[in-house]
């Protein structure tokens, strides 16, 4: 789809885990990569929505002079979001004001498209909540 703005990259990312997941470092991996969902990851120039067929890059991590974390390198497959300036989006609407218009980008993130101060009465006519648009 030209407006979902996503991309599969297979990527590495670093990722620091806490000492409680020594033994069980894949579900430590993606307990953080869960955790990272819906936000700006930088290594990957994007949001990230999804990620699959992870794998460790070394067979054991580095623990780094005195941080409590051992660091390991994954490689796999990840789903981001990558809007660039001028990009159009598909979006739901899911808030409506007098000011903007509130939608959801891939369930993730928050869009808002502001209205002028006397916006024509209308446009609200063709707008409603849950309704798919392109942004």
């Amino acid at each position: 789809d030209e407006y979902s703005l996503i991309g599969i990259c297979h990527e590495t990312v670093h990722v620091p885990l806490p000492p409680a997941y020594i033994g069980s470092e894949g579900k430590g991996v993606k307990m953080l990569l869960e955790s990272w969902k819906g936000q700006y990851v930088e290594r990957l120039h994007g949001v990230l929505l999804g990620y699959e067929n992870l794998k460790f890059v070394e067979a054991s991590g580095t623990i780094i002079d005195d941080q409590p974390f051992v660091h390991l390198d994954v490689i796999g497959d990840f789903q981001v979001f990558r809007p660039e300036t001028g990009s159009i989006v598909r979006a739901h609407i899911n808030r409506m004001s007098k000011s903007h218009v509130g939608c959801l980008v891939h369930n993730w993130i928050n869009l808002a498209i502001f209205l002028s101060p006397n916006p024509s009465p209308e446009l609200s006519q063709y707008l409603n909540m849950g309704q798919e648009v392109l942004c």
